[in-house]
């Protein structure tokens, strides 16, 4: 049973996709860190035109704790833990997006047939973007 002392502690039903995110995050750069060619033999092998997957690992490491950190000191922060969470967002959107255009960017060589990951990493993408918002209003309400 989850302990729900911690929950409300760290808003986890109230950030329950940024908590999500965070842990999405974790696990690609752990997955990263232990095979490092899982990005170029996939889908993503087009984000290793841009970085070497050891360099998208720790980006994905770093943001991962970045938000997990931000999340941690949102509620004992009203200033700087909407701020830092809103950039978050906006550095996973950033992420997801560049993960969606990998995939769009197959679609040719697949013969014009779609990744069934396309909506997921658009309504990721979306789902930071909003996420971004909220945090931005929970700046206002705080200054």
């Amino acid at each position: 049973m989850i302990d729900l002392a911690f929950c409300r502690e760290y808003n986890i039903r109230e950030r329950l996709v940024e908590w999500g995110m965070a842990a999405v995050m974790l696990l690609l750069a752990l997955e990263i860190f232990i095979w490092p060619s899982s990005l170029t033999a996939s889908a993503f092998r087009y984000l290793n035109l841009i970085l070497p997957s050891s360099i998208i690992g720790v980006f994905f490491l770093l943001c991962g704790l970045a938000r997990t950190v931000a999340l941690i000191i949102n509620g004992r922060s009203h200033v700087y833990g909407p701020r830092v969470r809103a950039w978050c967002c906006v550095g996973g959107a950033l992420i997801w997006s560049q993960m969606l255009i990998a995939l769009i960017m197959i679609v040719p060589e697949n013969g014009w047939v779609p990744s069934p990951g396309i909506p997921l990493w658009l309504v990721l993408t979306v789902l930071e973007l909003l996420s971004a918002y909220l945090a931005a209003t929970d700046v206002r309400r705080s200054t």
